[in-house]
C-alpha cells in the first residue's frame, strides 16, 4: 500500500510543508500588526473569521475540480457551462456573501462582548476588500493547480486542501 501511494504521499508532505511555513509567516504578519488591531478595533474579531472563509471557499473549490477530475467531467476549457467556470461564479459570489455575512458577525459580537469596534459600514468594506483580493488570488491558484494537476496526473485532493492554506 505504502509503496502504491508513495507518489500521494511525497505530495501530500510537500504541500503540509508549505503550509505549515506559511502558517508561521502569517502568525508572524498578525504579530506584527498588533498596534493596528488596537487602533481598529473589531479587527480582531474580524481577521481569523474573514481568513477561514477564504480557505473554506478555495478548498471546497479544490475538493470540486478534484472530485470532477476524478469523475472524468474535468476539462481545461472557459465555457460557463463547464466546470471551472461554475466554480470561479460560485466561489466569487460566496465570497460576497459571506464577506458582509462575517463583518455583520464581527461587529455584533464586539457589541454582544461589551467591546469597542469600528463602524459596521468599516468592517464590511474591509472585510469585501480583503475578501475579494485574498480569495481572487486563492481561486487563481487553486484554479492553477487543478490544471496543473490534471495535465501532470497529480492528485489534487492531496495537495489542495494544504496549498490553499498555505495561500
Amino acid at each position: 500500500f505504502w509503496r502504491a501511494e508513495s507518489g500521494t504521499l511525497r505530495q501530500g508532505a510537500v504541500a503540509l510543508s508549505l503550509s505549515t511555513l506559511a502558517g508561521f509567516v502569517a502568525g508572524f504578519a498578525l504579530a506584527s500588526i498588533a498596534g493596528t488591531l488596537e487602533d481598529l478595533p473589531g479587527l480582531i474579531i474580524l481577521i481569523p473569521a474573514a481568513v477561514g472563509v477564504r480557505g473554506a471557499i478555495s478548498g471546497a473549490m479544490g475538493a470540486r475540480l478534484g472530485t470532477s477530475t476524478h469523475a472524468g467531467t474535468f476539462e481545461v476549457i472557459w465555457d460557463r457551462t463547464g466546470v471551472l467556470a461554475q466554480n470561479v461564479r460560485a466561489g466569487t459570489v460566496l465570497t460576497l456573501g459571506s464577506s458582509v455575512y462575517v463583518a455583520v458577525l464581527a461587529k455584533v459580537s464586539a457589541i454582544a462582548f461589551g467591546l469597542d469596534s469600528i463602524s459596521l459600514v468599516d468592517l464590511i468594506t474591509i472585510s469585501v476588500v480583503g475578501g475579494s483580493l485574498g480569495s481572487g488570488i486563492t481561486m487563481i491558484v487553486t484554479v492553477w493547480m487543478a490544471v496543473t494537476s490534471y495535465r501532470r496526473g497529480y492528485d489534487l485532493d492531496a495537495v489542495g486542501t494544504p496549498m490553499v492554506t498555505a495561500v
